[in-house]
């Protein structure tokens, strides 16, 4: 830069800095609003209560829970039942009666209780054990002795218990007979043909015909208590009664 255009550059500095350019006044001119703070969301620390699980309504027959149906359950198991436990024996149960076909020859039985102890009732070798009795239908014709005992004390066994249930019932030591009072366990032992099934055949009304007809019929099975064990039954219920008289007596 040369000695005249430096003069040049420091005349109109010079100038500007006397004669400043005008100002002009900013007139209605809003300021925008400021931004309202946003308050964070309150979370509360408070635990929420914890719904109880609830199961479903499972209800298993006296006469098809096993042993150990009145287990406890775990701790924690809210909404359940005892009966819960079994139920993946009700599945085994079900299937087994779903996959297999109801017999073609069928028979019907009546189950009763009895007990060998006193004076018997005209006609049976045991005494009935209060009403305790149930026919069943549709029992395969096939069945043999040790399958008709097990029908008959899955069956009768839990009413019998349900007679008296603060009583220690034995139930190993029930007996299983037929209307001629034979043992059927001890006579699967020897023999494992259909029980009744000879009796339920006969011959066709043909003549000159040797064929064999099945005819459905009804059979009497009977549970017996021993009589040993009854007696104790017996002894049993007079020391509660006796305990009971001796308990009103106390009181005027």
């Amino acid at each position: 830069m040369n000695d005249h255009s430096l003069s040049i550059f420091l005349l109109s500095f010079y100038t500007a800095s006397i004669n400043p350019p005008p100002v002009m006044a900013m007139v209605n001119l809003r300021m925008p609003p400021l931004p309202v703070p946003i308050q964070p969301l309150s979370i509360s620390r408070m635990p929420h209560p914890q719904l109880p699980i609830r199961g479903p309504n499972i209800h298993v027959p006296s006469a098809m829970a096993p042993a150990g149906a009145g287990a406890s359950l775990p701790a924690g198991s809210v909404g359940y039942t005892p009966w819960h436990l079994q139920y993946a024996v009700q599945c085994e149960h079900w299937q087994r009666v779903a996959h297999r076909p109801p017999p073609a020859e069928t028979i019907s039985l009546e189950v009763s209780a009895l007990y060998e102890s006193g004076v018997r009732k005209k006609g049976l070798r045991g005494n009935p054990i209060r009403n305790i009795c149930k026919g069943l239908k549709d029992i395969n014709a096939l069945a043999s002795a040790a399958e008709l005992v097990d029908i008959a004390l899955r069956t009768i066994t839990p009413r019998i218990q349900a007679f008296r249930p603060e009583f220690l019932w034995r139930d190993s030591e029930f007996v299983v007979r037929d209307a001629m009072w034979v043992d059927l366990f001890r006579h699967s032992l020897t023999s494992n043909e259909p029980y009744f099934y000879a009796q339920c055949l006969h011959p066709a009304t043909r003549k000159n015909s040797r064929a064999m007809v099945f005819k459905a019929k009804q059979f009497s099975l009977y549970v017996v208590v021993p009589a040993s064990q009854w007696q104790e039954l017996e002894a049993f219920q007079e020391k509660l009664d006796d305990t009971a008289v001796a308990g009103t007596s106390m009181f005027p």
